[in-house]
């Protein structure tokens, strides 16, 4: 019995301490994260390149959350270019939530070229974030494209072609590739003269063709390819180009020279290695070893030995020019000697020339009095200065060394045109009643004249020291000795009733140059306005007709305002002048004076 009972109490104990592991172990899955924590593999880089790689991981073991479940949240790939890199450094998220182990990979871009950095893999979960073990690598440095040149091919006298070839495009694809060529650059680079192909992603052949290259001439290329880190090239190829002769050419003489043409001769001795091609002459009044890049005219196409003689037109007038001959053809130009020769001087044409007399009335200005005209035709001469000279009856042919007066044209002229000049007041005195005149023309190459012309000049009276008053008329006229004799001076006046004109006095033979007269209106007029006005109040100049009358409308200004004329009073004009004996009336100007306006007797507007 005692030994069954012992039995018993010894399966009992057994039993009592399996439930306390079981216990314990179920509290400690439950109630410990470290117990469930995920469990990452080890990192691994592939692809590694300048800027990228592709980095991949694996999660073995999923863990349990708090809620039995996985506590995974979230996992990737964190980097940087320090040791022990974690998610508050660069990283890159692979996934989310799972349940189940899983494997992973993302591409790390944007990386610096030739540069150790640091990766790890991350789990997020309910704990601190677990990380794989750290992994090192880096990124390779850039590489430019690897090229090699081919050799020359289709070589003439102005062209080739070359091959070339792209063994690798390098760290990045090629931006840009072709070949580059220099005459004098024996490793000639893209600064130099260079073909442009485009862009490669992988390696290529290619070929490049160049043109309007020199004949019998040695070139160097070599190809290239262009990519982020660089330039590529390849060996320096040394290719020369076909040799040609161009034509011999001679430059005859010149001949026929004018102002703006002349004749050359041009002989195509030998035709060269190529035959069609053009003759013809180039020249320049600058470059003294002219080319066809100058001003040139050609003969036509020629195949054979010949002589040609070429018009040149539109020189320029006593110019020195600079000409040669030249045959083009495929093999090049040829030049024969340089010769010179210059234009004829440019003489300018004068047409005939006149004077007439000046119809101004203000006698008191300095106004032209007398207009001298002329037509001049340049001919492309360069003109300096233009004009009249006049001299007096006894000098037939004034020159500008020998004149009295000496007027400068203003006028504007371009090749063809009337000129004017005109003799002032101020230079009237130094002129006699008949002078001889003529135009002239000063320009680079000398001075040129017209024919010899004569003018007649009457001089007119001057009114001068004019006065008005309500009590009537002043004013001094003078005479030169050269005038005819003064045989009437007086008053023309006129009334707004009837237009009436007083009566002139009559002037006796007198040899004085002044003569003064003092002329009254009469008392009984005191009463009338001597204001003429037009419809806005202002006064107004106007000179009488024949019959004297004066068309004038009935409104004046009183007081700073417009008024209405009184019907009672009429208005008066008065105007002086001077008869000469040849019969001309002068007046003065303006012809219509301005009254005192004190003589204004004012009325009311009824």
């Amino acid at each position: 019995m005692m030994k069954t009972l012992s039995k018993y109490f010894k399966v009992a104990h057994v039993l009592l301490l399996w439930g306390l592991v079981v216990y314990v172990g179920c509290r400690t899955n439950k109630n410990d994260p470290t117990a469930s924590l995920p469990i990452l593999g080890n990192v691994k880089i592939n692809d590694i390149k300048t800027t990228s790689v592709q980095a991949s991981c694996s999660i073995s073991k999923v863990g349990v959350g708090s809620d039995g479940s996985s506590s995974i949240k979230e996992y990737g790939i964190c980097y940087a270019t320090k040791e022990k890199p974690t998610i508050s450094d660069t990283k890159l998220k692979a996934g989310e939530k799972t349940d189940i182990p899983v494997d992973f990979q993302v591409t790390i871009s944007g990386l610096t070229a030739n540069t150790k950095y640091y990766v790890r893999a991350y789990v997020l979960h309910e704990g601190d974030p677990v990380y794989s073990e750290e992994l090192a690598f880096s990124t390779t440095a850039q590489k430019a494209p690897e090229v090699t040149t081919g050799t020359g091919e289709n070589i003439t006298s102005t062209s080739l072609e070359v091959s070339g070839k792209i063994a690798n495009i390098g760290s990045s694809d090629v931006v840009q590739h072709g070949h580059v060529l220099s005459e004098t650059n024996q490793t000639p680079t893209t600064s130099d003269f260079k073909t442009e192909l485009g862009t490669a992603n992988a390696p290529k052949d290619y070929k490049s063709g160049f043109s309007g290259l020199k004949a019998n001439t040695t070139y160097y290329v070599r190809a290239y390819a262009t990519n982020a880190a660089g330039t590529g090239y390849g060996s320096v190829a040394t290719i020369k180009t076909a040799n040609v002769v161009a034509s011999t050419v001679t430059t005859g003489n010149v001949t026929n020279i004018t102002t703006s043409s002349a004749d050359v001769g041009v002989t195509r001795n030998t035709l060269g290695t190529t035959t069609n091609g053009q003759v013809g002459i180039c020249w320049s009044s600058t470059n003294q070893t002219p080319t066809i890049a100058d001003t040139k005219r050609e003969n036509g196409s020629s195949n054979a030995p010949e002589f040609f003689n070429i018009n040149l037109t539109n020189l320029n007038p006593n110019t020195t020019y600079y000409v040669r001959g030249y045959a083009t053809t495929a093999a090049g130009t040829g030049y024969g000697e340089v010769k010179s020769f210059k234009t004829n001087a440019a003489v300018p044409t004068i047409g005939y020339t006149s004077a007439s007399f000046s119809t101004i009335v203000n006698l008191e200005s300095d106004d032209d009095r007398i207009a001298l005209r002329c037509t001049l035709t340049t001919n492309g001469a360069q003109i300096v200065e233009y004009g009249f000279v006049v001299h007096d009856s006894k000098t037939a042919n004034p020159t500008l060394d020998n004149n009295v007066l000496k007027v400068v044209s203003t006028t504007s002229i371009n090749g063809y045109g009337v000129i004017l000049s005109g003799i002032k007041k101020a230079d009237i005195a130094k002129l006699e009643a008949t002078n001889n005149f003529r135009a002239y023309i000063k320009t680079t190459d000398g001075v040129y004249y017209g024919s010899s012309q004569t003018f007649s000049y009457t001089y007119p009276p001057e009114f001068s020291s004019l006065k008005f008053d309500c009590n009537g008329t002043s004013f001094t006229v003078t005479k030169y000795s050269r005038t005819p004799q003064i045989t009437e001076i007086g008053e023309i006046e006129i009334l707004s009733t009837n237009y009436a004109q007083v009566t002139p006095q009559t002037l006796p033979p007198s040899t004085s140059y002044t003569t003064k007269g003092y002329f009254s209106i009469p008392s009984g007029d005191n009463s009338y306005a001597l204001y003429v006005y037009n419809t806005t109040g202002k006064l107004i100049s106007l000179l009488p007709s024949a019959n004297g009358k004066v068309y004038t409308t009935n409104r004046k200004t009183e007081g700073g305002s417009l008024q209405a004329p009184c019907s009672s009073y009429p208005w008066r004009l008065v105007i002086p002048y001077v008869k000469m004996a040849n019969g001309t009336v002068y007046y003065p100007n303006p012809p219509s004076i301005k009254p005192v306006e004190k003589c204004f007797i004012d009325c009311t507007v009824k």
